[in-house]
């Protein structure tokens, strides 16, 4: 497979059909992922991050826009779109970036950089204008109940 072969692959089994053994069968056992919290290395520290975001979305799509590969390092521009878990009307949408390195059609390093703070915005854990309260020092960033 293409390395974006491989990246649009990785996006459909895991992410939309969320199927937990593709992290396994896709994921170098000592790759690392970075971005997504803390350090990840290997599949299960990512199935742990895997698990907790589902907690909170459902339908997961992950558009590829735009994809530069040099050697076995890729990059992706790339839009997520999904629900709001237990509420299909509750559509959210942001956007993020991925570099990332392939081999023999495994992710060996991966980093991401999606726009959460949105993403927690628009699911209701973050309040509104998170992001600009935090530009313009504002200490109380509030999460709304």
């Amino acid at each position: 497979m293409t390395n974006l072969e491989v990246i649009q692959t990785w996006m459909h089994r895991v992410w939309w059909q969320q199927e937990e053994n593709a992290i396994e069968e896709m994921f170098f056992p000592d790759g690392t992922a970075h971005g997504l919290g803390e350090e990840m290395i290997g599949p299960e520290d990512f199935k742990v991050f895997h698990q907790h975001l589902l907690c909170h979305i459902d339908k997961v799509q992950v558009k590829v826009s735009k994809h530069f590969q040099e050697g076995s390092w890729s990059s992706v521009l790339c839009q997520l779109e999904c629900i709001k878990r237990g509420d299909p009307s509750h559509k959210l949408k942001i956007t993020g970036s991925i570099f990332l390195r392939i081999e023999n059609d495994k992710i060996v390093e991966a980093y991401n950089h999606f726009d959460f703070i949105g993403l927690f915005e628009q699911l209701g854990v973050l309040s509104e204008g998170t992001f600009d309260k935090c530009l313009c020092g504002d200490k109380k960033l509030e999460t709304q109940d």
